[in-house]
């Protein structure tokens, strides 16, 4: 199966839902729920996302709130970040804006990588390992 195409949420476009994806996508517009990729996921300059990731990458230019399970997630200049991540790499350049929670991301027992394990599980809607966290207003983020 091809792998090396990218998914693209346009700006002023607004979507809720699951979503599997064995491809890279790229957010410009926003994104509410879960989103669960074995490629990298950027949301860009204008893009939001809201809810859940899950992926091999992330890498923040826009606005993401909630929980992140990542191999690897970058927050560039102008990105902004609230909420719990679960990362083994973690870049923060100055410019951008990270609140909340990091966890070191530990190895799988018997050799397995980080998310694979995450990504190939069926989805409960909810990490195990990162709790709900409340939005500045306070409703759930996750709902």
């Amino acid at each position: 199966m091809d792998r090396s195409g990218t998914t693209i949420i346009a700006t002023g476009t607004k979507v809720t839902g699951n979503f599997d994806l064995e491809c890279k996508l790229h957010v410009d517009g926003h994104v509410t729920g879960q989103v669960r990729s074995s490629s990298l996921i950027t949301i860009g300059k204008q893009g939001l996302v809201e809810g859940e990731i899950l992926a091999k990458k992330l890498v923040v230019t826009g606005r993401f709130a909630g929980t992140a399970t990542c191999e690897e997630v970058e927050i560039l200049g102008g990105g902004k970040v609230t909420g719990r991540l679960m990362t083994r790499i973690l870049v923060i350049e100055r410019g951008s804006l990270f609140e909340g929670e990091s966890r070191p991301m530990e190895p799988q027992k018997g050799g397995a990588e980080g998310v694979t394990n995450l990504l190939m599980a069926p989805s409960s809607g909810n990490s195990p390992d990162l709790p709900q966290l409340p939005s500045p207003n306070g409703q759930n983020l996750l709902t």
